[in-house]
C-alpha cells in the first residue's frame, strides 16, 4: 500500500497558517491485477466527524482501508478544526481541485472524487455540496473541479436548527450567526444540482437526531436526486465501522449492530452504478 501525508500549507500560500493535510491510501498493485499500467480506481475523499472540535481516527483510516478493498483509492482530509464556515469548507475545495488536478499521479479514473463524511464531517461534505461555487470563487477555482461527484453520509449533521441540529456542530461552524444557521442549513440549500447520495444512520442516534437524515431524504426526492438510505435499528453514534476495528472492547450494544457494516458495500455498489 502507498501512503502519503500531503500539507496544504506546501501546496498554497492560502493554507501557509493551515495545519491541515490530507493523507493518501492507495494499493500496490503488479501484473496479477492488471495486464497494463497504470490500474486506475475512483477516488474517495474521506471526512472525519468531530463536531468540528476534532477528526476523529474511527472514521479516518479505518473507512480508507475498508473502502480500499472495495476498489477505491482513498484520502483523509484532517481540516482545521474550531473554526467556522468558510475555513473547513475552503479545505474540502482545494483538497478535490489538487486531488484531481493530480489525478493521474494518483491514479484516479476520470477524475471522478466523490466524499464520504460522518456526522460533523457529514455535514462538511453536504454543506460542501451547497456551498462549491462559492467556496470555488474564495479560491479563484474552476468550481467544476470542486463538485463532488456523489457523497456518502455516515449519521450527518444536516440542519443548524435548534429543534434537530447538534448543537456543537452548529456553534462551532456557525458561531451562531443567522446568515451561517441559514446557509448551512443543507436541507434549506438543496438542488436539482446536488450529487447522487447514499445515506446511512440508525434509529436510536442520541447525538444527533434521526430527523436529520429524514430532512435531507425529503428534500433529495423533491429535486429527483439519485439517492440510496438505510436506516438500521440500532447502534450507536460513531459507529463508523461498526466493527472491533474501531471498537475493540466490543460491548453488546456494539455487537447488536454489527450487521450495520453492511453500509460500506453498499455505498461501494451505489457509487459503481454510477461509475461504470
Amino acid at each position: 500500500m502507498k501512503y502519503q501525508k500531503i500539507f496544504l500549507k506546501d501546496l498554497s500560500n492560502e493554507f501557509i497558517n493551515s495545519n491541515a493535510f490530507i493523507e493518501r491510501y492507495e494499493l500496490s498493485y503488479d501484473n496479477d491485477f492488471v495486464n497494463e499500467q497504470p490500474l486506475l480506481r475512483p477516488g474517495l475523499l474521506i471526512i472525519p466527524g468531530g463536531g468540528y472540535s476534532y477528526c476523529s481516527d474511527r472514521e479516518a483510516e479505518p473507512i480508507a482501508l475498508r473502502m480500499l478493498a472495495e476498489g477505491f483509492n482513498c484520502f483523509v482530509l484532517r481540516y482545521t478544526c474550531k473554526a467556522t464556515y468558510p475555513v473547513p469548507h475552503k479545505e474540502v475545495g482545494f483538497a478535490l481541485d489538487y486531488l484531481k488536478n493530480h489525478h493521474k499521479e494518483f491514479n484516479l479514473l476520470n477524475k471522478n472524487l466523490s466524499l464520504v463524511g460522518f456526522s460533523a464531517g457529514g455535514h462538511l461534505a453536504a454543506s460542501f455540496a451547497t456551498t462549491y461555487k462559492e467556496i470555488a470563487e474564495l479560491l479563484n477555482l474552476n468550481e467544476e473541479n470542486l463538485k463532488p461527484f456523489a457523497l456518502v453520509l455516515g449519521y450527518p449533521v444536516i440542519t443548524m436548527q435548534d429543534q434537530y441540529t447538534h448543537s456543537g456542530t452548529k456553534s462551532t461552524i456557525t458561531n451562531d450567526d443567522p446568515v451561517l444557521v441559514e446557509k448551512l442549513s443543507v436541507e434549506k440549500n438543496v438542488t436539482d444540482d446536488f450529487p447522487p447520495t447514499y445515506i446511512f444512520s440508525t434509529k436510536v442516534d442520541e447525538a444527533v437526531p434521526i430527523q436529520n437524515s429524514y430532512l435531507l431524504i425529503d428534500e433529495l426526492k423533491k429535486h429527483n436526486i439519485t439517492y440510496q438510505a438505510h436506516i438500521f435499528d440500532k447502534g450507536i453514534h460513531g459507529g463508523s465501522l461498526f466493527t472491533r476495528a474501531v471498537y475493540p472492547n466490543f460491548t453488546k450494544q456494539n455487537m447488536e449492530a454489527e450487521a450495520n457494516s453492511i453500509w460500506t458495500t453498499e455505498a461501494a455498489e451505489f457509487l459503481n452504478k454510477l461509475l461504470f
